[in-house]
């Protein structure tokens, strides 16, 4: 909560992980009421949101290894939102319009990363998802 308060923040969340096994041990949600309190309202760990900058990681490497990219190839940022599907991909500040594959990766773009992996699997989405379940790099 400090941390929260000291960055003004609407929401967070901490999860504590058992390290040798990845069993969640502890999750703590605190929103911030209009008079700037904090209270528990919400889980946050399983809100439907922009991927964390952990799966980005998974993100970059199974396009990495299928071939999908390289990392000077040239994406859209949409300076910072993407609409898709009736939906907007957010980035939590804008990065411009331009930049190249590395370069989003380096600023943690979810607009980057999205717009990356719908344009590469958009055919074929199941290439996408059977990739992370076979890989040894995802828990």
């Amino acid at each position: 909560m400090k941390m929260m308060v000291s960055n003004e923040a609407t929401h967070g969340c901490a999860i504590v992980l058992e390290v040798k096994t990845g069993k969640i041990k502890a999750i703590a949600n605190l929103g911030r009421t209009p008079n700037g309190n904090y209270w528990e309202n919400f889980n946050y760990a399983v809100a439907p949101t922009e991927p964390g900058s952990i799966f980005k990681l998974a993100t970059m490497l199974a396009l990495l290894e299928d071939n999908k990219t390289t990392l000077d190839a040239p994406i859209d940022l949409h300076g910072g939102h993407w609409a898709i599907n009736g939906r907007v991909v957010n980035d939590a500040e804008n990065h411009g319009n331009v930049a190249n594959v590395k370069e989003a990766f380096e600023v943690s773009s979810n607009v980057g990363m999205a717009e990356l992996v719908y344009n590469a699997y958009k055919n074929n989405p199941m290439q996408f998802i059977n990739h992370l379940k076979k890989s040894d790099w995802v828990a």
